[in-house]
This record gives C-alpha cells, structure tokens and sequence, in this order.
C-alpha cells in the first residue's frame, strides 16, 4: 500500500468514527420492532454480551451486534426487554474494583441515563426478572436470540413457553440502510 493510499485510508476511516448515530434512530428502530410485536402480543429479550463472550483487559470489548443495532449501548452486560408498549434496558450494577481498571460504566441511577441511552425506563438489572414475569403475563410470544448460552438462561426463567427466534422482528429493519449508516460507511 502507497503512501497516499494509507493517507486515504485513514482519513476516511477517521471521519466515519466521527459519525455516530443518533439516539433517536436507536428508538426509531425499536418502536419498529414494537409495531411488529404488537401484532402478536409478543416480548423481545436480547442480553448484551459479558466480557467473557467478547473481549477482557486485553481486548476491546464488542457488544453483541443485534443488541447494538437497537440499544447503541456498548458498555457490557445491559439486557433489552420490549414489549409492544415498553421500553427497558437494564444495567448491571457497579463496580468500584471493575471500574478501577476499565473506567466508570454508567448505572441506572445515574442522573442522566434515560436522555443518554433514549429508553424510556433505565433499570438496574436486578430488576430484570420480575419486570420480565409481569409481563409475560400478557405475552403470547417470547423473541429472542436462539443460542445455547443465552437460550437457557432465558428458558430458566419462562419455564415451559417456546422462545421463537427474533430474526424476523430485526433482521428486515437491517436490510434499509439510514443516511446515517450509509455515511459511516
């Protein structure tokens, strides 16, 4: 690769990394998501990556994409519960020995969550099961990605009900492209 080449390169990579997408295209694509869900009294459960799925110390962490395409959070270990009415994401608690080494993550009580992440309802994630068993009382379907490790940490807590997989409800909305994606990339 030439010089010239390398200068391009880098210019155009460092100019799509200062395109972000805005936190109202986060909550386009949910309320999208919902639509879809309310035609089947359905709920999505998408459980962000851990540190251990997708980086350490060592490595950058990736939050896992579908998780990101909705939520835009990247900080590691948040769920996402939708409902066709509700809006949550759940945050783990903080650590204060974590922190130390990888910095200050957000919390749910922090003063500006909501604005900062566009959800209606920040929760810790302690809170995440029984806001998941209230509703689940009016669901009918349960969407969510079907793999082993997060498959049956989701069937332990809705018991018998199928989980059906969230493809469909996603996968089309990532087909059309937003100005904004069209000019990161």
């Amino acid at each position: 690769m030439t010089a010239r080449m390398l200068a391009l390169v880098c210019a155009v990579g460092g100019l799509s990394a200062a395109i972000s997408v805005p936190v109202d295209e986060y909550r386009a694509r949910r309320a999208k998501v919902q639509a879809r869900l309310a035609e089947d009294h359905g709920l999505l459960v998408l459980y962000g990556d851990t540190e251990d799925e997708r980086g350490n110390l060592r490595s950058r962490f990736f939050q896992e994409p579908s998780f990101y395409y909705l939520t835009g959070w990247v900080e590691p270990g948040a769920v996402l519960l939708l409902t066709e009415d509700d809006e949550y994401l759940f945050l783990p608690a903080r650590s204060e020995i974590r922190d130390t080494y990888t910095g200050r993550r957000a919390g749910a009580d922090d003063a500006n969550i909501k604005t900062a992440t566009g959800f209606k309802e920040v929760l810790p994630a302690g809170k995440f099961e029984i806001t998941l068993f209230q509703k689940l009382e009016s669901a009918k379907k349960i969407y969510a990605i079907l793999n082993i490790n997060r498959t049956s940490k989701l069937k332990r807590l809705v018991g018998t009900r199928p989980i059906e997989s969230f493809a469909p409800l996603v996968f089309p909305l990532r087909q059309v492209k937003s100005k904004t994606e069209l000019a990161m990339m």
